[in-house]
Order: C-alpha cells, then sequence, then structure tokens
C-alpha cells in the first residue's frame, strides 16, 4: 500500500526498516481511507519512518511503543530536525492503529492513590 505514495523500490526498502517496517502499509491504508492528501500522507509516512529507524538504533521492539517512548523520540528530533507540523497527530494515530490492531499493549489505567482514590476502589470491589 506504501507504494502507492512511494513508488521507487529504494524508497519503499527505507521506510519499511526497523520494528515498524511491517505495519508502514497498513499505516499508509489509514492514511488513504481517510483521505489525506498525498503529499501530507507521505510526510506522515516519512515520520513513522523515521520513528521505526530510531527504535531500530535504540534496540527497541514495537511492543516497546508508548507515549513515553514517542516522547523521547520527539525530544531527540527537536535536538536534530526542525519540528514538524504532523508529529503530534501522526503518532496519535499510529498509536491509535496499533492499540486497534492489538500490535502493542493497551496502557495500564492510572492507580489513584489517594485516599479518595482508594474509598473508590473499594466501593467498586465492594459493588462487584
Amino acid at each position: 500500500m506504501t507504494d502507492h505514495f512511494f513508488p521507487s523500490p529504494d524508497v519503499l526498502q527505507r521506510l519499511h526498516a526497523g520494528p515498524l517496517g511491517d505495519h508502514i502499509d497498513s499505516f499508509s491504508r489509514l492514511l488513504l481511507e481517510q483521505g489525506y492528501a498525498s503529499r501530507t500522507a507521505k510526510e506522515k509516512i516519512r515520520l513513522v519512518a523515521d520513528l521505526s529507524r530510531w527504535l531500530e538504533r535504540k534496540q527497541l521492539q514495537v511492543i516497546d511503543l508508548d507515549e513515553e517512548k514517542i516522547s523521547e523520540f520527539l525530544k531527540f528530533q527537536a535536538n536534530h530536525y526542525a519540528p514538524n507540523r504532523y508529529e503530534h497527530s501522526t503518532f496519535r494515530a499510529l498509536l491509535r492503529h496499533l492499540l486497534g490492531a492489538d500490535i502493542i499493549p493497551h496502557p495500564a489505567p492510572p492507580v489513584d492513590d489517594s485516599a479518595l482514590g482508594r474509598i473508590e476502589s473499594d466501593f467498586g470491589r465492594y459493588l462487584t
């Protein structure tokens, strides 16, 4: 599906590098289905490919990807490249896509350890 946006075999090979390489086509399909302009979709796909290569350099797998890792990547990007206006929306969509396909685990719900949080938790257990 990525070949719809990038017909060059060399570019396709680079885009499919890293832990997210197996998922770049399904993400490209999502962008196409959502009606993104070709130019915008290309930028989003390149961002995901950049993230994938960064994950590979850090020796991380797809299942390690979460908001914290994306924040680390964005800090790295900010130190080395000009910001991209599509970064945040692209990575939110990528996480939703990977979560929806059960490729990455859903984050654990935050635990409220305050007095009120413990009362709510105890009451919830009581009700069950």
